[in-house]
């Protein structure tokens, strides 16, 4: 007998067909009538208790009965949302139309509720559990989403009827994600919420309806925020070079993103076109690099080139196994080509080798231009500390390589470094300045 793996390795995000507009198959299949005209006509619940799961969407939720059937062994009950005046005004009238069978099978968003009698006792005295679809092993269901006008009031009285909050506003944190330890275990669901989601999900909170399913509660004045409309996900040289002309034409505000890790927010704006670059990750370690335009006999020795989307963690990794190290941070998550260097680039290193945009060879950007101390200098100077993607949109990078031989920092006893995080938000009303200090200590083995 054969069994599978506890820990399947995850399948990574496919792009392409699953973006918005996309297909899955190539070429895409005709729409056709039928699928023109289909649409999406409610979702439907099992029930164990109609009076206490009825108070909950009706009372507490806002929705309305559109028509209740008792098919003899179960009963069905079927909800929605009036959406006029009028309707709220004569529930009857709305509820006779929208329960139509020629109106009924064309409304979006109804709720059907499934109730088998005799379903009502308590799990202790022999009813049944209902499984929600986020306790193993029946995962599937995930949850209702509703949107409110005010999610803090909504949660609030939600709270004070006794409803069960899953996640509070403001949290964004991957805990807070309706995931399980039967998940966890098995090495799926990992991972940080991606910064572009965060913003968003700050905006959500989930509670548990009386059968403990998950109840999403959306705002309906959903807020943007920093995070950029548009965005294109750059693979090539070329995708930057269009993207850059479509803002020019349509006089959109640019933004460039890696890692998103600026603290300042550069890398998004409201209302703004975003080239994200992170997964432009191709790495070429050389031992003689010669920059364009150097003269024949000139080289810088032992580099490494690197795309624009390379993190820190990707290039220290390509570098050890060349038995090389770079000047970078220790903040592996980060990317090297963009902010990073462009914004000086501390390190540990720094007293041996120097600021990262030190050890900066050449920059490609935006139309191809290649910048170096032998062609387009100034740029070169620019782009070495002048702040990230003030002067164009790095596709290659190439930074200087060294031996990994440790620098003598033996003879100095140590090295230190710190750096200051100012004006952090704490709260509405305080903010903090946070300063780190990290210290390398040659030879020591007691910590205390």
């Amino acid at each position: 007998m054969t069994h599978s793996s506890p820990n399947p390795k995850p399948t990574p995000f496919k792009e392409g067909s699953f973006l918005p507009g996309g297909h899955n198959t190539d070429p895409p299949l005709p729409e056709t009538d039928p699928t023109i005209g289909t649409k999406l006509n409610h979702s439907m619940l099992r029930i164990r208790d109609p009076t206490r799961t009825l108070h909950f969407y009706i009372d507490l939720m806002g929705m309305r009965t559109v028509f209740t059937m008792n098919a003899g062994p179960f009963t069905m009950y079927y909800l929605g949302y009036p959406t006029s005046p009028e309707d709220r005004a004569d529930l009857l009238s709305w509820a006779a139309r929208a329960s139509d069978p020629a109106n009924l099978t064309r409304t979006l968003g109804l709720l059907e509720l499934f109730h088998i009698h005799g379903t009502e006792r308590e799990v202790e005295d022999g009813g049944v559990e209902m499984a929600n679809g986020n306790v193993p092993p029946n995962l599937g269901f995930g949850h209702l989403g509703f949107t409110v006008p005010n999610v803090r009031g909504t949660v609030e009285r939600l709270r004070d009827a006794g409803v069960r909050v899953v996640k509070e506003l403001g949290v964004s944190t991957r805990e807070s994600v309706p995931l399980s330890e039967w998940e966890e275990k098995r090495g799926v669901g990992l991972g940080e919420i991606h910064p572009n989601y965060k913003e968003f999900f700050d905006q959500i909170a989930y509670v548990a309806d009386p059968d403990g399913y998950i109840i999403e509660i959306l705002p309906q004045n959903w807020q943007q925020g920093r995070i950029s409309v548009y965005s294109t996900l750059a693979k090539t040289a070329a995708d930057i070079q269009e993207t850059v002309k479509f803002a020019k034409k349509h006089n959109l505000r640019l933004v460039i993103k890696n890692s998103g890790h600026d603290v300042m927010g550069r890398s998004s704006a409201p209302g703004s076109l975003q080239i994200l670059t992170n997964g432009m990750k191709d790495i070429q370690i050389v031992d003689n690099f010669k920059p364009a335009g150097a003269p024949e006999s000139k080289n810088e020795g032992p580099a490494v080139k690197i795309a624009a989307g390379v993190s820190l963690q990707e290039l220290y990794a390509a570098a050890a196994a060349k038995k090389r190290t770079v000047v970078g941070g220790t903040a592996y998550t980060v990317g090297t080509a963009g902010g990073y260097v462009q914004g000086g680039g501390h390190s540990l290193l720094g007293p041996w080798k120097g600021m990262g945009s030190d050890n900066a060879l050449e920059f490609t950007i935006r139309e191809l231009v290649i910048a170096n101390e032998y062609q387009n200098n100034e740029l070169f100077w620019a782009l070495r500390g002048g702040g990230s993607g003030t002067f164009g949109v790095i596709f290659w990078e190439a930074v200087t390589a060294f031996h990994t031989e440790l620098p003598a920092l033996n003879d100095a006893g140590g090295a230190g470094y710190c750096w200051m995080i100012p004006d952090a938000p704490l709260s509405e009303n305080v903010s903090v300045s946070t300063m780190y200090i990290m210290l390398v200590l040659p030879n020591q083995t007691d910590t205390t």
